[in-house]
This record gives C-alpha cells, sequence and structure tokens, in this order.
C-alpha cells in the first residue's frame, strides 16, 4: 500500500512539476511582427525630416546603460526611410570611450 501512494505521489509531483514548465513567466503581450512593426512605423509622424533637426536630449551616459526602443521611441524620416532613433551629446574627449 505504501509503494501504491510513493508512486501516486511522485507521478502527481511530475504532472505538477510538467504544467509549471509550460506556464509562461510574465503575462506581457509578444511584440508586433515585422509588418506589423513597419505599418506602425509609416502611421507615425516623424519629429525630423534630416540630419541637422535630430534632437540631442540626453548626454551619453557614464556607465552602461541599456536602451529599448518602442512605440513611444521618437521617429525620423532621413533619407526617405522611416526609423526610431536615440541621439545623445558626446562629452568632451578626455579618454577613449566606445559605443556599442
Amino acid at each position: 500500500m505504501l509503494r501504491v501512494a510513493a508512486i501516486g505521489f511522485a507521478l502527481t509531483l511530475a504532472l505538477l512539476l510538467d504544467a509549471c514548465a509550460h506556464a509562461p513567466l510574465t503575462a506581457s503581450a509578444p511584440p508586433p511582427s515585422r509588418d506589423d512593426a513597419i505599418k506602425q512605423l509609416q502611421a507615425d509622424t516623424p519629429c525630423c525630416k534630416n540630419w541637422s533637426e535630430l534632437p540631442f536630449p540626453h548626454a551619453l551616459p557614464k556607465e552602461l546603460h541599456e536602451y529599448a526602443f518602442d512605440s513611444s521611441s521618437p521617429v525620423a524620416e532621413l533619407d526617405g526611410q522611416r526609423t526610431h532613433f536615440l541621439a545623445f551629446v558626446l562629452p568632451d574627449w578626455q579618454e577613449p570611450y566606445r559605443v556599442l
């Protein structure tokens, strides 16, 4: 009888672990398809149409920082192509730096 209970417990545990493995980690929506993203980009109003009009609201950060482009990122239309962008003011040169 004890052996049947142990086997039942092991099967129940295996099923629960399997169910957890297939559960989504976050409830966020998946990113749009490439075609949907291009359609949205074409529908957005660009802020500028040439390189000299690009705004530079951010100084280049001193520490490593990750930026993400999303639907709220600014849009520019440069050379007939629309794109999201980030522009930075580079610091005065004192030592070498690298932007990745």
